[in-house]
């Protein structure tokens, strides 16, 4: 097969690749519960699609200068389509994260948020370990609430892979949950503090921003998610440095509506 037709073929799979992705995984018009303000957000993917492609464009372009030129053997041809390869897994995940954070909807049961953080954070350990991070457990017992236990626990995932990332040498995180009677309704608190580098100061005010992120590779839709899973509860969430210094904390808030039955509260 000639060069000019291995080239051919790159371009049209990229092509075909990429409409058939942004097809089944970008949700149709009707669907996005947005109102015109949140419009940024458009923007914002419109930005983080157009890196990959751009990257996938000047690749193909040097691979077809290449073939031009009859130099490009076949190790060389291989570590271009790794590159190819690599942007479209980037936009894949760029994608999906999108899917996931537009398509949000909350499904209340009664659910036991306690049990739940230990759920997490036991499904966490083996990674703590592995990455030398030890989990500090703080869990006062909490009241049987409605919630979607999916939702927060997908909220939990996020941030406290967001301190793991960010301990790359090791670390702790301490997690906290307890019922604060100082307000009305009684809220739900859960406090995430690790013992990282804390937030850079072009992060500060944007960390829950869609489409922010200090991480190579990040798609900046992790922490959005979770603030937009508390934020259905009728919370909201915070993130500044660690009480002492020397990490960052991230503090989720919602009010508590107790789920009672024929015997009271359960």
């Amino acid at each position: 097969m000639g060069w000019w037709i291995v080239a051919g073929f790159v371009g049209f799979g990229v092509g075909a690749a990429l409409v058939a992705l942004l097809r089944t995984r970008l949700p149709k018009r009707d669907a996005l519960p947005w109102a015109p303000p949140q419009y940024e957000v458009m923007r914002g993917l419109a930005h983080e699609i157009r890196n990959p492609l751009n990257a996938m464009s000047v690749t193909v372009q040097l691979l077809e200068e290449d073939l031009k030129e009859g130099g490009l053997d076949r190790e060389e041809l291989k570590a271009q389509l790794g590159l190819i390869r690599n942007e479209a897994e980037r936009l894949e995940s760029v994608l999906s994260d999108f899917q996931r954070y537009a398509r949000i909807i909350m499904r209340a049961e009664a659910a036991d948020i306690g049990q739940l953080i230990h759920d997490t954070l036991d499904f966490m350990t083996p990674t703590a370990e592995q990455n030398g991070i030890e989990i500090v457990r703080e869990i006062e017992p909490l009241p049987i609430m409605a919630a979607d236990p999916k939702l927060l626990q997908q909220a939990f995932l996020n941030v406290i892979l967001n301190a793991f990332q960010a301990m790359q040498d090791g670390g702790e995180l301490k997690v906290e949950a307890r019922q604060d009677g100082s307000e009305s309704p009684l809220t739900a608190q859960v406090l995430f503090s690790d013992t990282g580098p804390g937030i850079a100061a072009e992060a500060e005010g944007r960390v829950f921003e869609p489409f922010f992120s200090t991480k190579p590779g990040g798609t900046g839709l992790g922490m959005s998610v979770a603030r937009q899973a508390v934020e259905l509860h009728g919370g909201s969430v915070e993130a500044g440095d660690r009480p002492g210094g020397g990490g960052a904390q991230v503090v989720f808030r919602w009010p508590i509506r107790v789920v009672k039955t024929m015997n009271g509260e359960r």
